[in-house]
């Protein structure tokens, strides 16, 4: 016991390895988070957020100019930090031409105060021009703390990566989109996925070699495109999960790559702008949760000094994937799903669906999402509309439809739930209200 005492006394405190720093970028969104967006931000300890706020390019007369302009948010706080980028438009295919008097002064009326981050796919060429303007940069603005994202290639861009690295205090690599999307001669298209885990975890290996503090970009978002007879016709920006979801209007595949649905039309339909004839394909490209899983293990293991991820999660925006607390759970967050009855009147109610859990329900499209099954006393129900829900039908025993005279259930048709959102259905109507606790469960997904 006395030599155990006295090999305590005397040993060395461990040292622990310094906490890595989580990050995300905001991509085109004018208003400030909102207070419950705020203490999420706060209570997964992220400490900066890299915010969109001017995408500068070029007139005719080779004057620069920024549209659009979204200057930082007032009043948004210490916790986190907000760093605004600079996009540099990727037409502008020469950084030589770029003035830096007037490009300060345009991070200027962004927000910039002693920090900023430049976000530019220069031609890999071309790097020591960019270093060049971003020397020039920081002596006509006098900012403290520069960074820059980095396509994933430009760390085996050998001198002039280097060029680039001497003069800027961070880089964040986008580990993802490595290759082009490919658009095959053959149909249905065959894209290559969103986050790649063994892709991510090669690039992180060799971002190790870089001199300068880096954060390992990570992809946070969903992206839908466009095929038609075997071309690429481009990405669809503006879309909702209610608008592919729909077996009437789509034929849905699974891709051979996780995370991936395609999607074959039966009809004419438009989806933010884009006329989709029948017979073309939509590709839906999922960042799926096990990739980003081991993704942001390997990240977790190597000399990155944290993680950013493109792009921070937004109410409503179908192309934001996972929220905070899922990410900062290092994807392993679980949700909890409650279904609750809550009447309207003494014949009338809701079904209220909440994910009351730390972990997203993550959206399914496959064969028009996923389906909640409630069971009901048969001859109850009178009338149910969907509300919230993509669709609402009534079934028998059987699980078949049935008339609601006849019904013993209903089936409840939606994609999928963030983690602390509800869903609920319209007002229906009952010859009986339920009682007690309801009988329900997800239906496995076909």
């Amino acid at each position: 016991m006395l030599l155990w005492v006295l090999f305590q006394s005397r040993a060395v405190p461990l040292r622990t390895a310094p906490k890595k720093e989580l990050s995300f970028w905001v991509w085109h969104r004018p208003e400030a988070f909102s207070a419950l967006e705020r203490e999420s931000l706060r209570r997964v300890s992220c400490t900066r957020v890299y915010w969109h706020a001017a995408t500068v390019s070029l007139s005719a007369a080779g004057s620069l100019h920024a549209s659009p302009l979204i200057p930082l948010p007032p009043g948004c706080g210490d916790a986190p930090r907000l760093v605004p980028v600079i996009r540099i438009d990727a037409a502008i295919r020469d950084p030589a031409r770029i003035d830096p008097v007037a490009l300060a002064g345009i991070a200027w009326q962004a927000g910039m105060s002693d920090e900023i981050q430049f976000d530019y796919d220069c031609p890999s060429r071309l790097l020591p021009e960019y270093a060049r303007l971003l020397a020039s940069f920081r002596l006509a603005s006098g900012v403290r703390h520069m960074g820059v994202t980095a396509l994933a290639g430009w760390i085996g861009e050998g001198d002039r990566w280097r060029a680039v690295e001497r003069v800027v205090d961070e880089v964040c690599p986008m580990l993802y989109d490595i290759d082009p999307e490919r658009a095959p001669a053959e149909t249905p298209p065959d894209p290559v996925p969103l986050a790649d885990a063994a892709g991510i975890a090669h690039w992180i290996r060799e971002w190790s070699a870089c001199n300068k503090p880096w954060l390992a970009g990570l992809p946070n978002f969903n992206r839908l495109s466009l095929f038609r007879g075997g071309r690429l016709l481009g990405q669809i920006r503006e879309w909702t999960w209610e608008e592919i979801a729909d077996p009437d209007r789509f034929e849905s595949t699974r891709g051979k790559a996780p995370g991936i649905t395609l999607l074959r039309a039966l009809e004419p339909i438009h989806i933010d702008g884009h006329a989709i004839l029948p017979g073309d394909w939509l590709a839906l490209r999922q960042c799926e949760g096990a990739q980003l899983r081991d993704a942001a293990a390997a990240s977790a293991q190597s000399r990155a000094a944290g993680e950013v991820w493109f792009v921070f999660p937004t109410k409503g925006l179908a192309a934001a994937a996972w929220n905070v607390g899922t990410i900062a759970s290092r994807f392993h967050a679980q949700p909890e799903l409650d279904v609750q009855f809550v009447p309207d009147s003494v014949r009338s109610g809701r079904f209220v669906l909440t994910n009351r859990g730390v972990g997203d329900l993550a959206p399914v499209v496959f064969n028009g999402g996923r389906v909640l099954r409630i069971d009901l006393p048969e001859g109850g129900l009178r009338h149910l509309p969907e509300g919230d829900f993509l669709a609402a039908l009534s079934t028998g025993s059987d699980g078949r439809p049935a008339p609601s005279a006849l019904a013993s259930g209903v089936r409840l048709r939606f994609t999928g739930l963030r983690a602390g959102e509800s869903m609920a259905t319209g007002s229906a109507t009952f010859h009986a209200l339920p009682s007690g606790p309801l009988s329900w469960r997800l239906e496995p997904i076909q």
